[in-house]
């Protein structure tokens, strides 16, 4: 066989692929408003910024609950020593 005949074929095979392809797929045509808005968007860097963690919130987290944490132990240690007067 033919280095030729053995490209033709490919080729046949190749062009008989394709249009089983665009049969099965149905190709779409996107609208150009939505083209141009995703090539902006791809384009474009975007803004991003890094949140850093809320320490002062931590912080008032971990002390109310010290300070809870010392009320009730006041008020056991109050009425325990209520009871044995």
């Amino acid at each position: 066989m033919s280095i030729k005949k053995i490209m033709d074929t490919n080729n046949l095979e190749i062009n008989s692929i394709e249009k089983k392809l665009d049969s099965i797929l149905l190709p779409v045509n996107p609208e150009e408003s939505y083209i141009t808005s995703l090539k902006r968007h791809l384009l474009n860097e975007s803004g991003v910024t890094v949140e850093k963690p809320d320490y002062l919130f931590i912080l008032l987290i971990i002390g109310s609950l010290f300070f809870f944490g010392l009320i009730l132990v006041w008020l056991l240690n109050f009425l325990f020593n209520r009871k044995t007067d």
